[in-house]
């Protein structure tokens, strides 16, 4: 699937870039989803655009599969959310909006 839909390796490198951005410090959380100027989808970091990939990803792969990957997408999104918890902003991310 990850060839033929979203190209080769697509979503092991959304995953290693999310997973690198959960490791990162708050501040350098906050500065790349927090602190931009533009509410348009084309100014979002690219971080975003890994995340909504793995997003996409999890609804196109079959339940376990999907299963698999959401747990381990959801330790990330925890980790990014509690990092910036006092910087959380107006947006339409449906994975920033979930209550940890």
């Amino acid at each position: 699937m990850d060839r033929i839909r979203f190209g080769p390796n697509a979503t092991a490198m959304a995953y290693r870039s999310w997973r690198e951005l959960a490791g990162r410090s708050t501040r350098e959380i906050v500065s790349e989803l927090v602190d931009h100027d533009c509410d348009l989808r084309e100014c979002y970091p690219a971080s975003i655009g890994y995340r909504d990939h793995l997003e996409q990803v999890m609804h196109a792969l079959p339940a376990r599969s999907s299963r698999e990957l959401h747990l381990l997408v959801s330790e990330l999104d925890a980790r990014i959310v509690e990092a910036a918890q006092g910087f959380r902003s107006d947006t339409d991310w449906r994975w920033w909006r979930a209550p940890l």
